[in-house]
């Protein structure tokens, strides 16, 4: 059984993280991005993710989309993250992919995540943006946010 990967306690070579399930990849995130904390552990997270195939991350739940995606968000937003290549290459990635799934069984949770990773998408001008103003994730998050 391999060690739980945690922000703090995380230092991954690529072959250790290529064996990880797709939860516990999007946990180490969130848990950095509740942590603040960036190196080059979580630069290397990232480009695992951003390495992914399309076939890959079919075998992701929406949550772990949209866990990975919000901890980009706050990663950025609050300017710990550097503009790396791996980092812009994931939220690239990821918002792709979460746009070809649509927003079928994705929760009000998953939504108001997206929300919040395609809003600072916008703002930092994410090569490829969020999510399209025509894709039928972005309405849903809008519905979504408008609900609550």
């Amino acid at each position: 059984m391999m060690p739980p990967l945690t922000a703090h306690s995380c230092q991954p070579c690529s072959l250790s993280l290529v064996r990880r399930k797709p939860q516990e990849i999007s946990n180490a995130l969130l848990a950095c991005a509740e942590a603040q904390h960036w190196d080059r552990s979580t630069e290397q997270i990232a480009e695992l993710i951003s390495k992914q195939s399309e076939q890959q991350l079919g075998q992701w739940e929406a949550q772990d989309v949209a866990n990975t995606l919000y901890s980009w968000a706050v990663l950025t937003a609050v300017g710990v993250a550097p503009a790396s290549p791996g980092f812009t290459s994931m939220a690239q990635q990821l918002f792709s992919h979460a746009a070809g799934r649509g927003p079928s069984n994705v929760i009000d949770l998953h939504l108001s995540q997206l929300f919040l990773a395609h809003a600072v998408a916008m703002h930092v001008g994410l090569p490829g943006g969020g999510l399209s103003a025509d894709q039928e994730l972005l309405q849903a998050c809008v519905k979504s946010r408008e609900a609550q």
